[in-house]
Parts: C-alpha cells; sequence; structure tokens
C-alpha cells in the first residue's frame, strides 16, 4: 500500500509517496528527470519519493523538513 501527500510551496506542487519498507535507514539521494527533481530516502520503516518541479534547494530543504519533523516525533 502506498501513500502519496500533496503540498504546494510558491506556487509548485511537491508529491511524496510513502510506504513501509524494512530497508535500512539511507540519507536523501537525488535525481533529475523529465523536468522534475526526485529525492528518495528511507528511515529505516518507510521509504519515502518526494517528487516536483521546484528547484534542487528548494525540494531538498522540503526533505530535510520532513527529516527532522518526522525523527522529532
Amino acid at each position: 500500500m502506498v501513500a502519496t501527500l500533496a503540498y504546494t510551496r510558491n506556487r509548485h506542487v511537491v508529491d511524496l509517496f510513502v510506504w513501509p519498507s524494512s530497508r535500512a535507514a539511507s540519507t536523501a539521494c537525488a535525481a533529475f528527470a523529465a523536468g522534475f527533481n526526485v529525492v528518495h530516502w528511507a528511515d529505516g520503516s518507510m521509504q519515502y519519493w518526494a517528487v516536483s518541479d521546484m528547484d534542487r534547494e528548494e525540494i531538498e530543504s522540503f526533505t530535510r523538513l520532513w527529516q527532522q519533523r518526522t525523527a522529532a516525533q
């Protein structure tokens, strides 16, 4: 089962795909494909894929904020 969360920031949409996984925690890795920035990471219980047309710095900032918020819970 996959959850898709949609966020907006400065008129850009960020789609965040999340699903359970036993994959070991990993730092974010970024890519650029077909005009979209994509960031993938795992935290040991979930995998995350963030996809947006915002620039790389903005999506990496979004990723850091998400990781900080989920780590604090």
